[in-house]
């Protein structure tokens, strides 16, 4: 049941940051269509190797260079507020090589509780549980230098030192 209740608020989630990036994107579509950014052509001269022999004239490429896609905006909208660290990138890779479907999700739920610094401490220290939990599981594949340093990063996530 309470799987079932953590995969519906997932897709429920899910569903709002996909709407919120459609939107998003329209608005900023429909801002280019209307000419509220300009987008200002710019003249490349081609290589020596892309001139056309007998050519009477000069060949100019243009290339317009719209400004439309901003990645800060995306994983804004995709991951809310949370800041992925290299090591808790190196945490999700793990979980998805590790596990398998809702415990992949419900693991990277855990690090999201843990790095959530408005969450009761003792929710953020059962999240810690959970997830040094799994280190220990998949030790022997990770090796004992990743698990000792990867432990000591969740201490310190709940810990804020």
């Amino acid at each position: 049941m309470d799987t079932r209740h953590e995969l519906e608020q997932k897709s429920f989630e899910f569903e709002q940051k996909k709407l919120a990036l459609r939107q998003r994107l329209e608005s900023e579509a429909f801002e280019v269509t209307n000419g509220n950014i300009v987008l200002e052509p710019q003249t490349v001269q081609p290589y020596a190797f892309l001139s056309f022999n007998n050519n009477s004239g000069a060949v100019n490429i243009n290339i317009l260079n719209p400004t439309v896609n901003n990645n800060a905006i995306t994983d804004s909208i995709i991951n809310g507020d949370i800041n992925y660290t290299s090591k808790d990138k190196q945490l999700i890779e793990l979980f998805q090589k590790y596990t398998e479907g809702l415990e992949v999700i419900r693991l990277k739920s855990e690090l999201e509780q843990l790095k959530d610094t408005s969450s009761p401490e003792d929710i953020r220290k059962t999240a810690k549980q959970k997830v040094v939990g799994f280190l220990y599981k998949v030790a022997p594949a990770i090796g004992q230098t990743a698990l000792t340093v990867l432990t000591a990063y969740l201490e310190k996530l709940l810990t804020g030192a």
